[in-house]
């Protein structure tokens, strides 16, 4: 039997700051073919190094956002068997040297493959129970994590959930979507009823319907894969 995918929306506040996509220029290719470069991780310790949890975010040309937001990341990430990893969208600044200071795993690639292209390209590169996607230029807070983990180990038959979000900068503004999953679709067919900012998706409901971002629907990659994952 085919699963359904399902989404849900958890309540715990983060802050993202509005500056406009972190991780996203023009696209190139979005297959999954190309070489990337792992750094400071063997091969077979990419083999053996499944996790529970991958925090999966996308640079490109984003020093000075991810020396103001990454240490957030950091501190407050605080669960069990968890992996924090950047891709860099092949920056030209001073990006990958400084994520080779930090407890990150990087992943380099060799161009940049623009937002939907990149975060395929990581997501392929990680194995975990569950993947996060966490823009790079939000700054969580304690507990933004776990309350949403929690949720997804409870809930069995979700297999996607969001977080609130707080803006502040250009805007200020609180955005929160629905929590009921029947309300979650109504939402969809007026605006994205996940916030793509930090998301949770439980890996294998995803992997067994092969569901990527499409770089051709950028800027409304996040509201094309939301749409199919309930349609799947």
């Amino acid at each position: 039997m085919k699963r359904k995918i399902y989404v849900m929306l958890q309540l715990c506040i983060f802050v993202m700051i509005f500056t406009g996509c972190s991780g996203a220029n023009k696209s190139t290719s979005a297959g999954l073919q190309t070489q990337v470069k792992s750094d400071n991780v063997s091969e077979d310790e990419k083999a053996n190094a499944t996790k529970d949890t991958a925090v999966v975010i996308l640079n490109w040309n984003g020093e000075q956002t991810l020396r103001q937001f990454l240490p957030s990341v950091l501190q407050h990430t605080q669960v069990p068997d968890v992996e924090i990893v950047v891709a860099d969208n092949g920056s030209t600044d001073n990006s990958l040297e400084y994520l080779r200071t930090q407890p990150v795993r990087v992943i380099a690639l060799e161009e940049n493959y623009g937002f939907a292209g990149g975060y395929n390209h990581a997501i392929d590169q990680v194995d975990a129970k569950y993947t996060v996607l966490l823009n790079s230029d939000v700054e969580v807070t304690p507990h933004w994590l776990d309350t949403m983990l929690a949720y997804m180990d409870a809930h069995p038959e979700v297999d996607l959930c969001s977080c609130g979000m707080e803006l502040f900068g250009a805007k200020q503004e609180t955005w929160v979507r629905e929590t009921n999953p029947e309300d979650v679709k109504i939402t969809a067919l007026f605006h994205s009823p996940i916030l793509h900012a930090s998301s949770v998706w439980r890996r294998t409901s995803f992997e067994s319907v092969g569901l990527l971002y499409k770089q051709e629907m950028v800027p409304a990659e996040d509201y094309d894969m939301w749409t199919r994952a309930m349609a799947a």
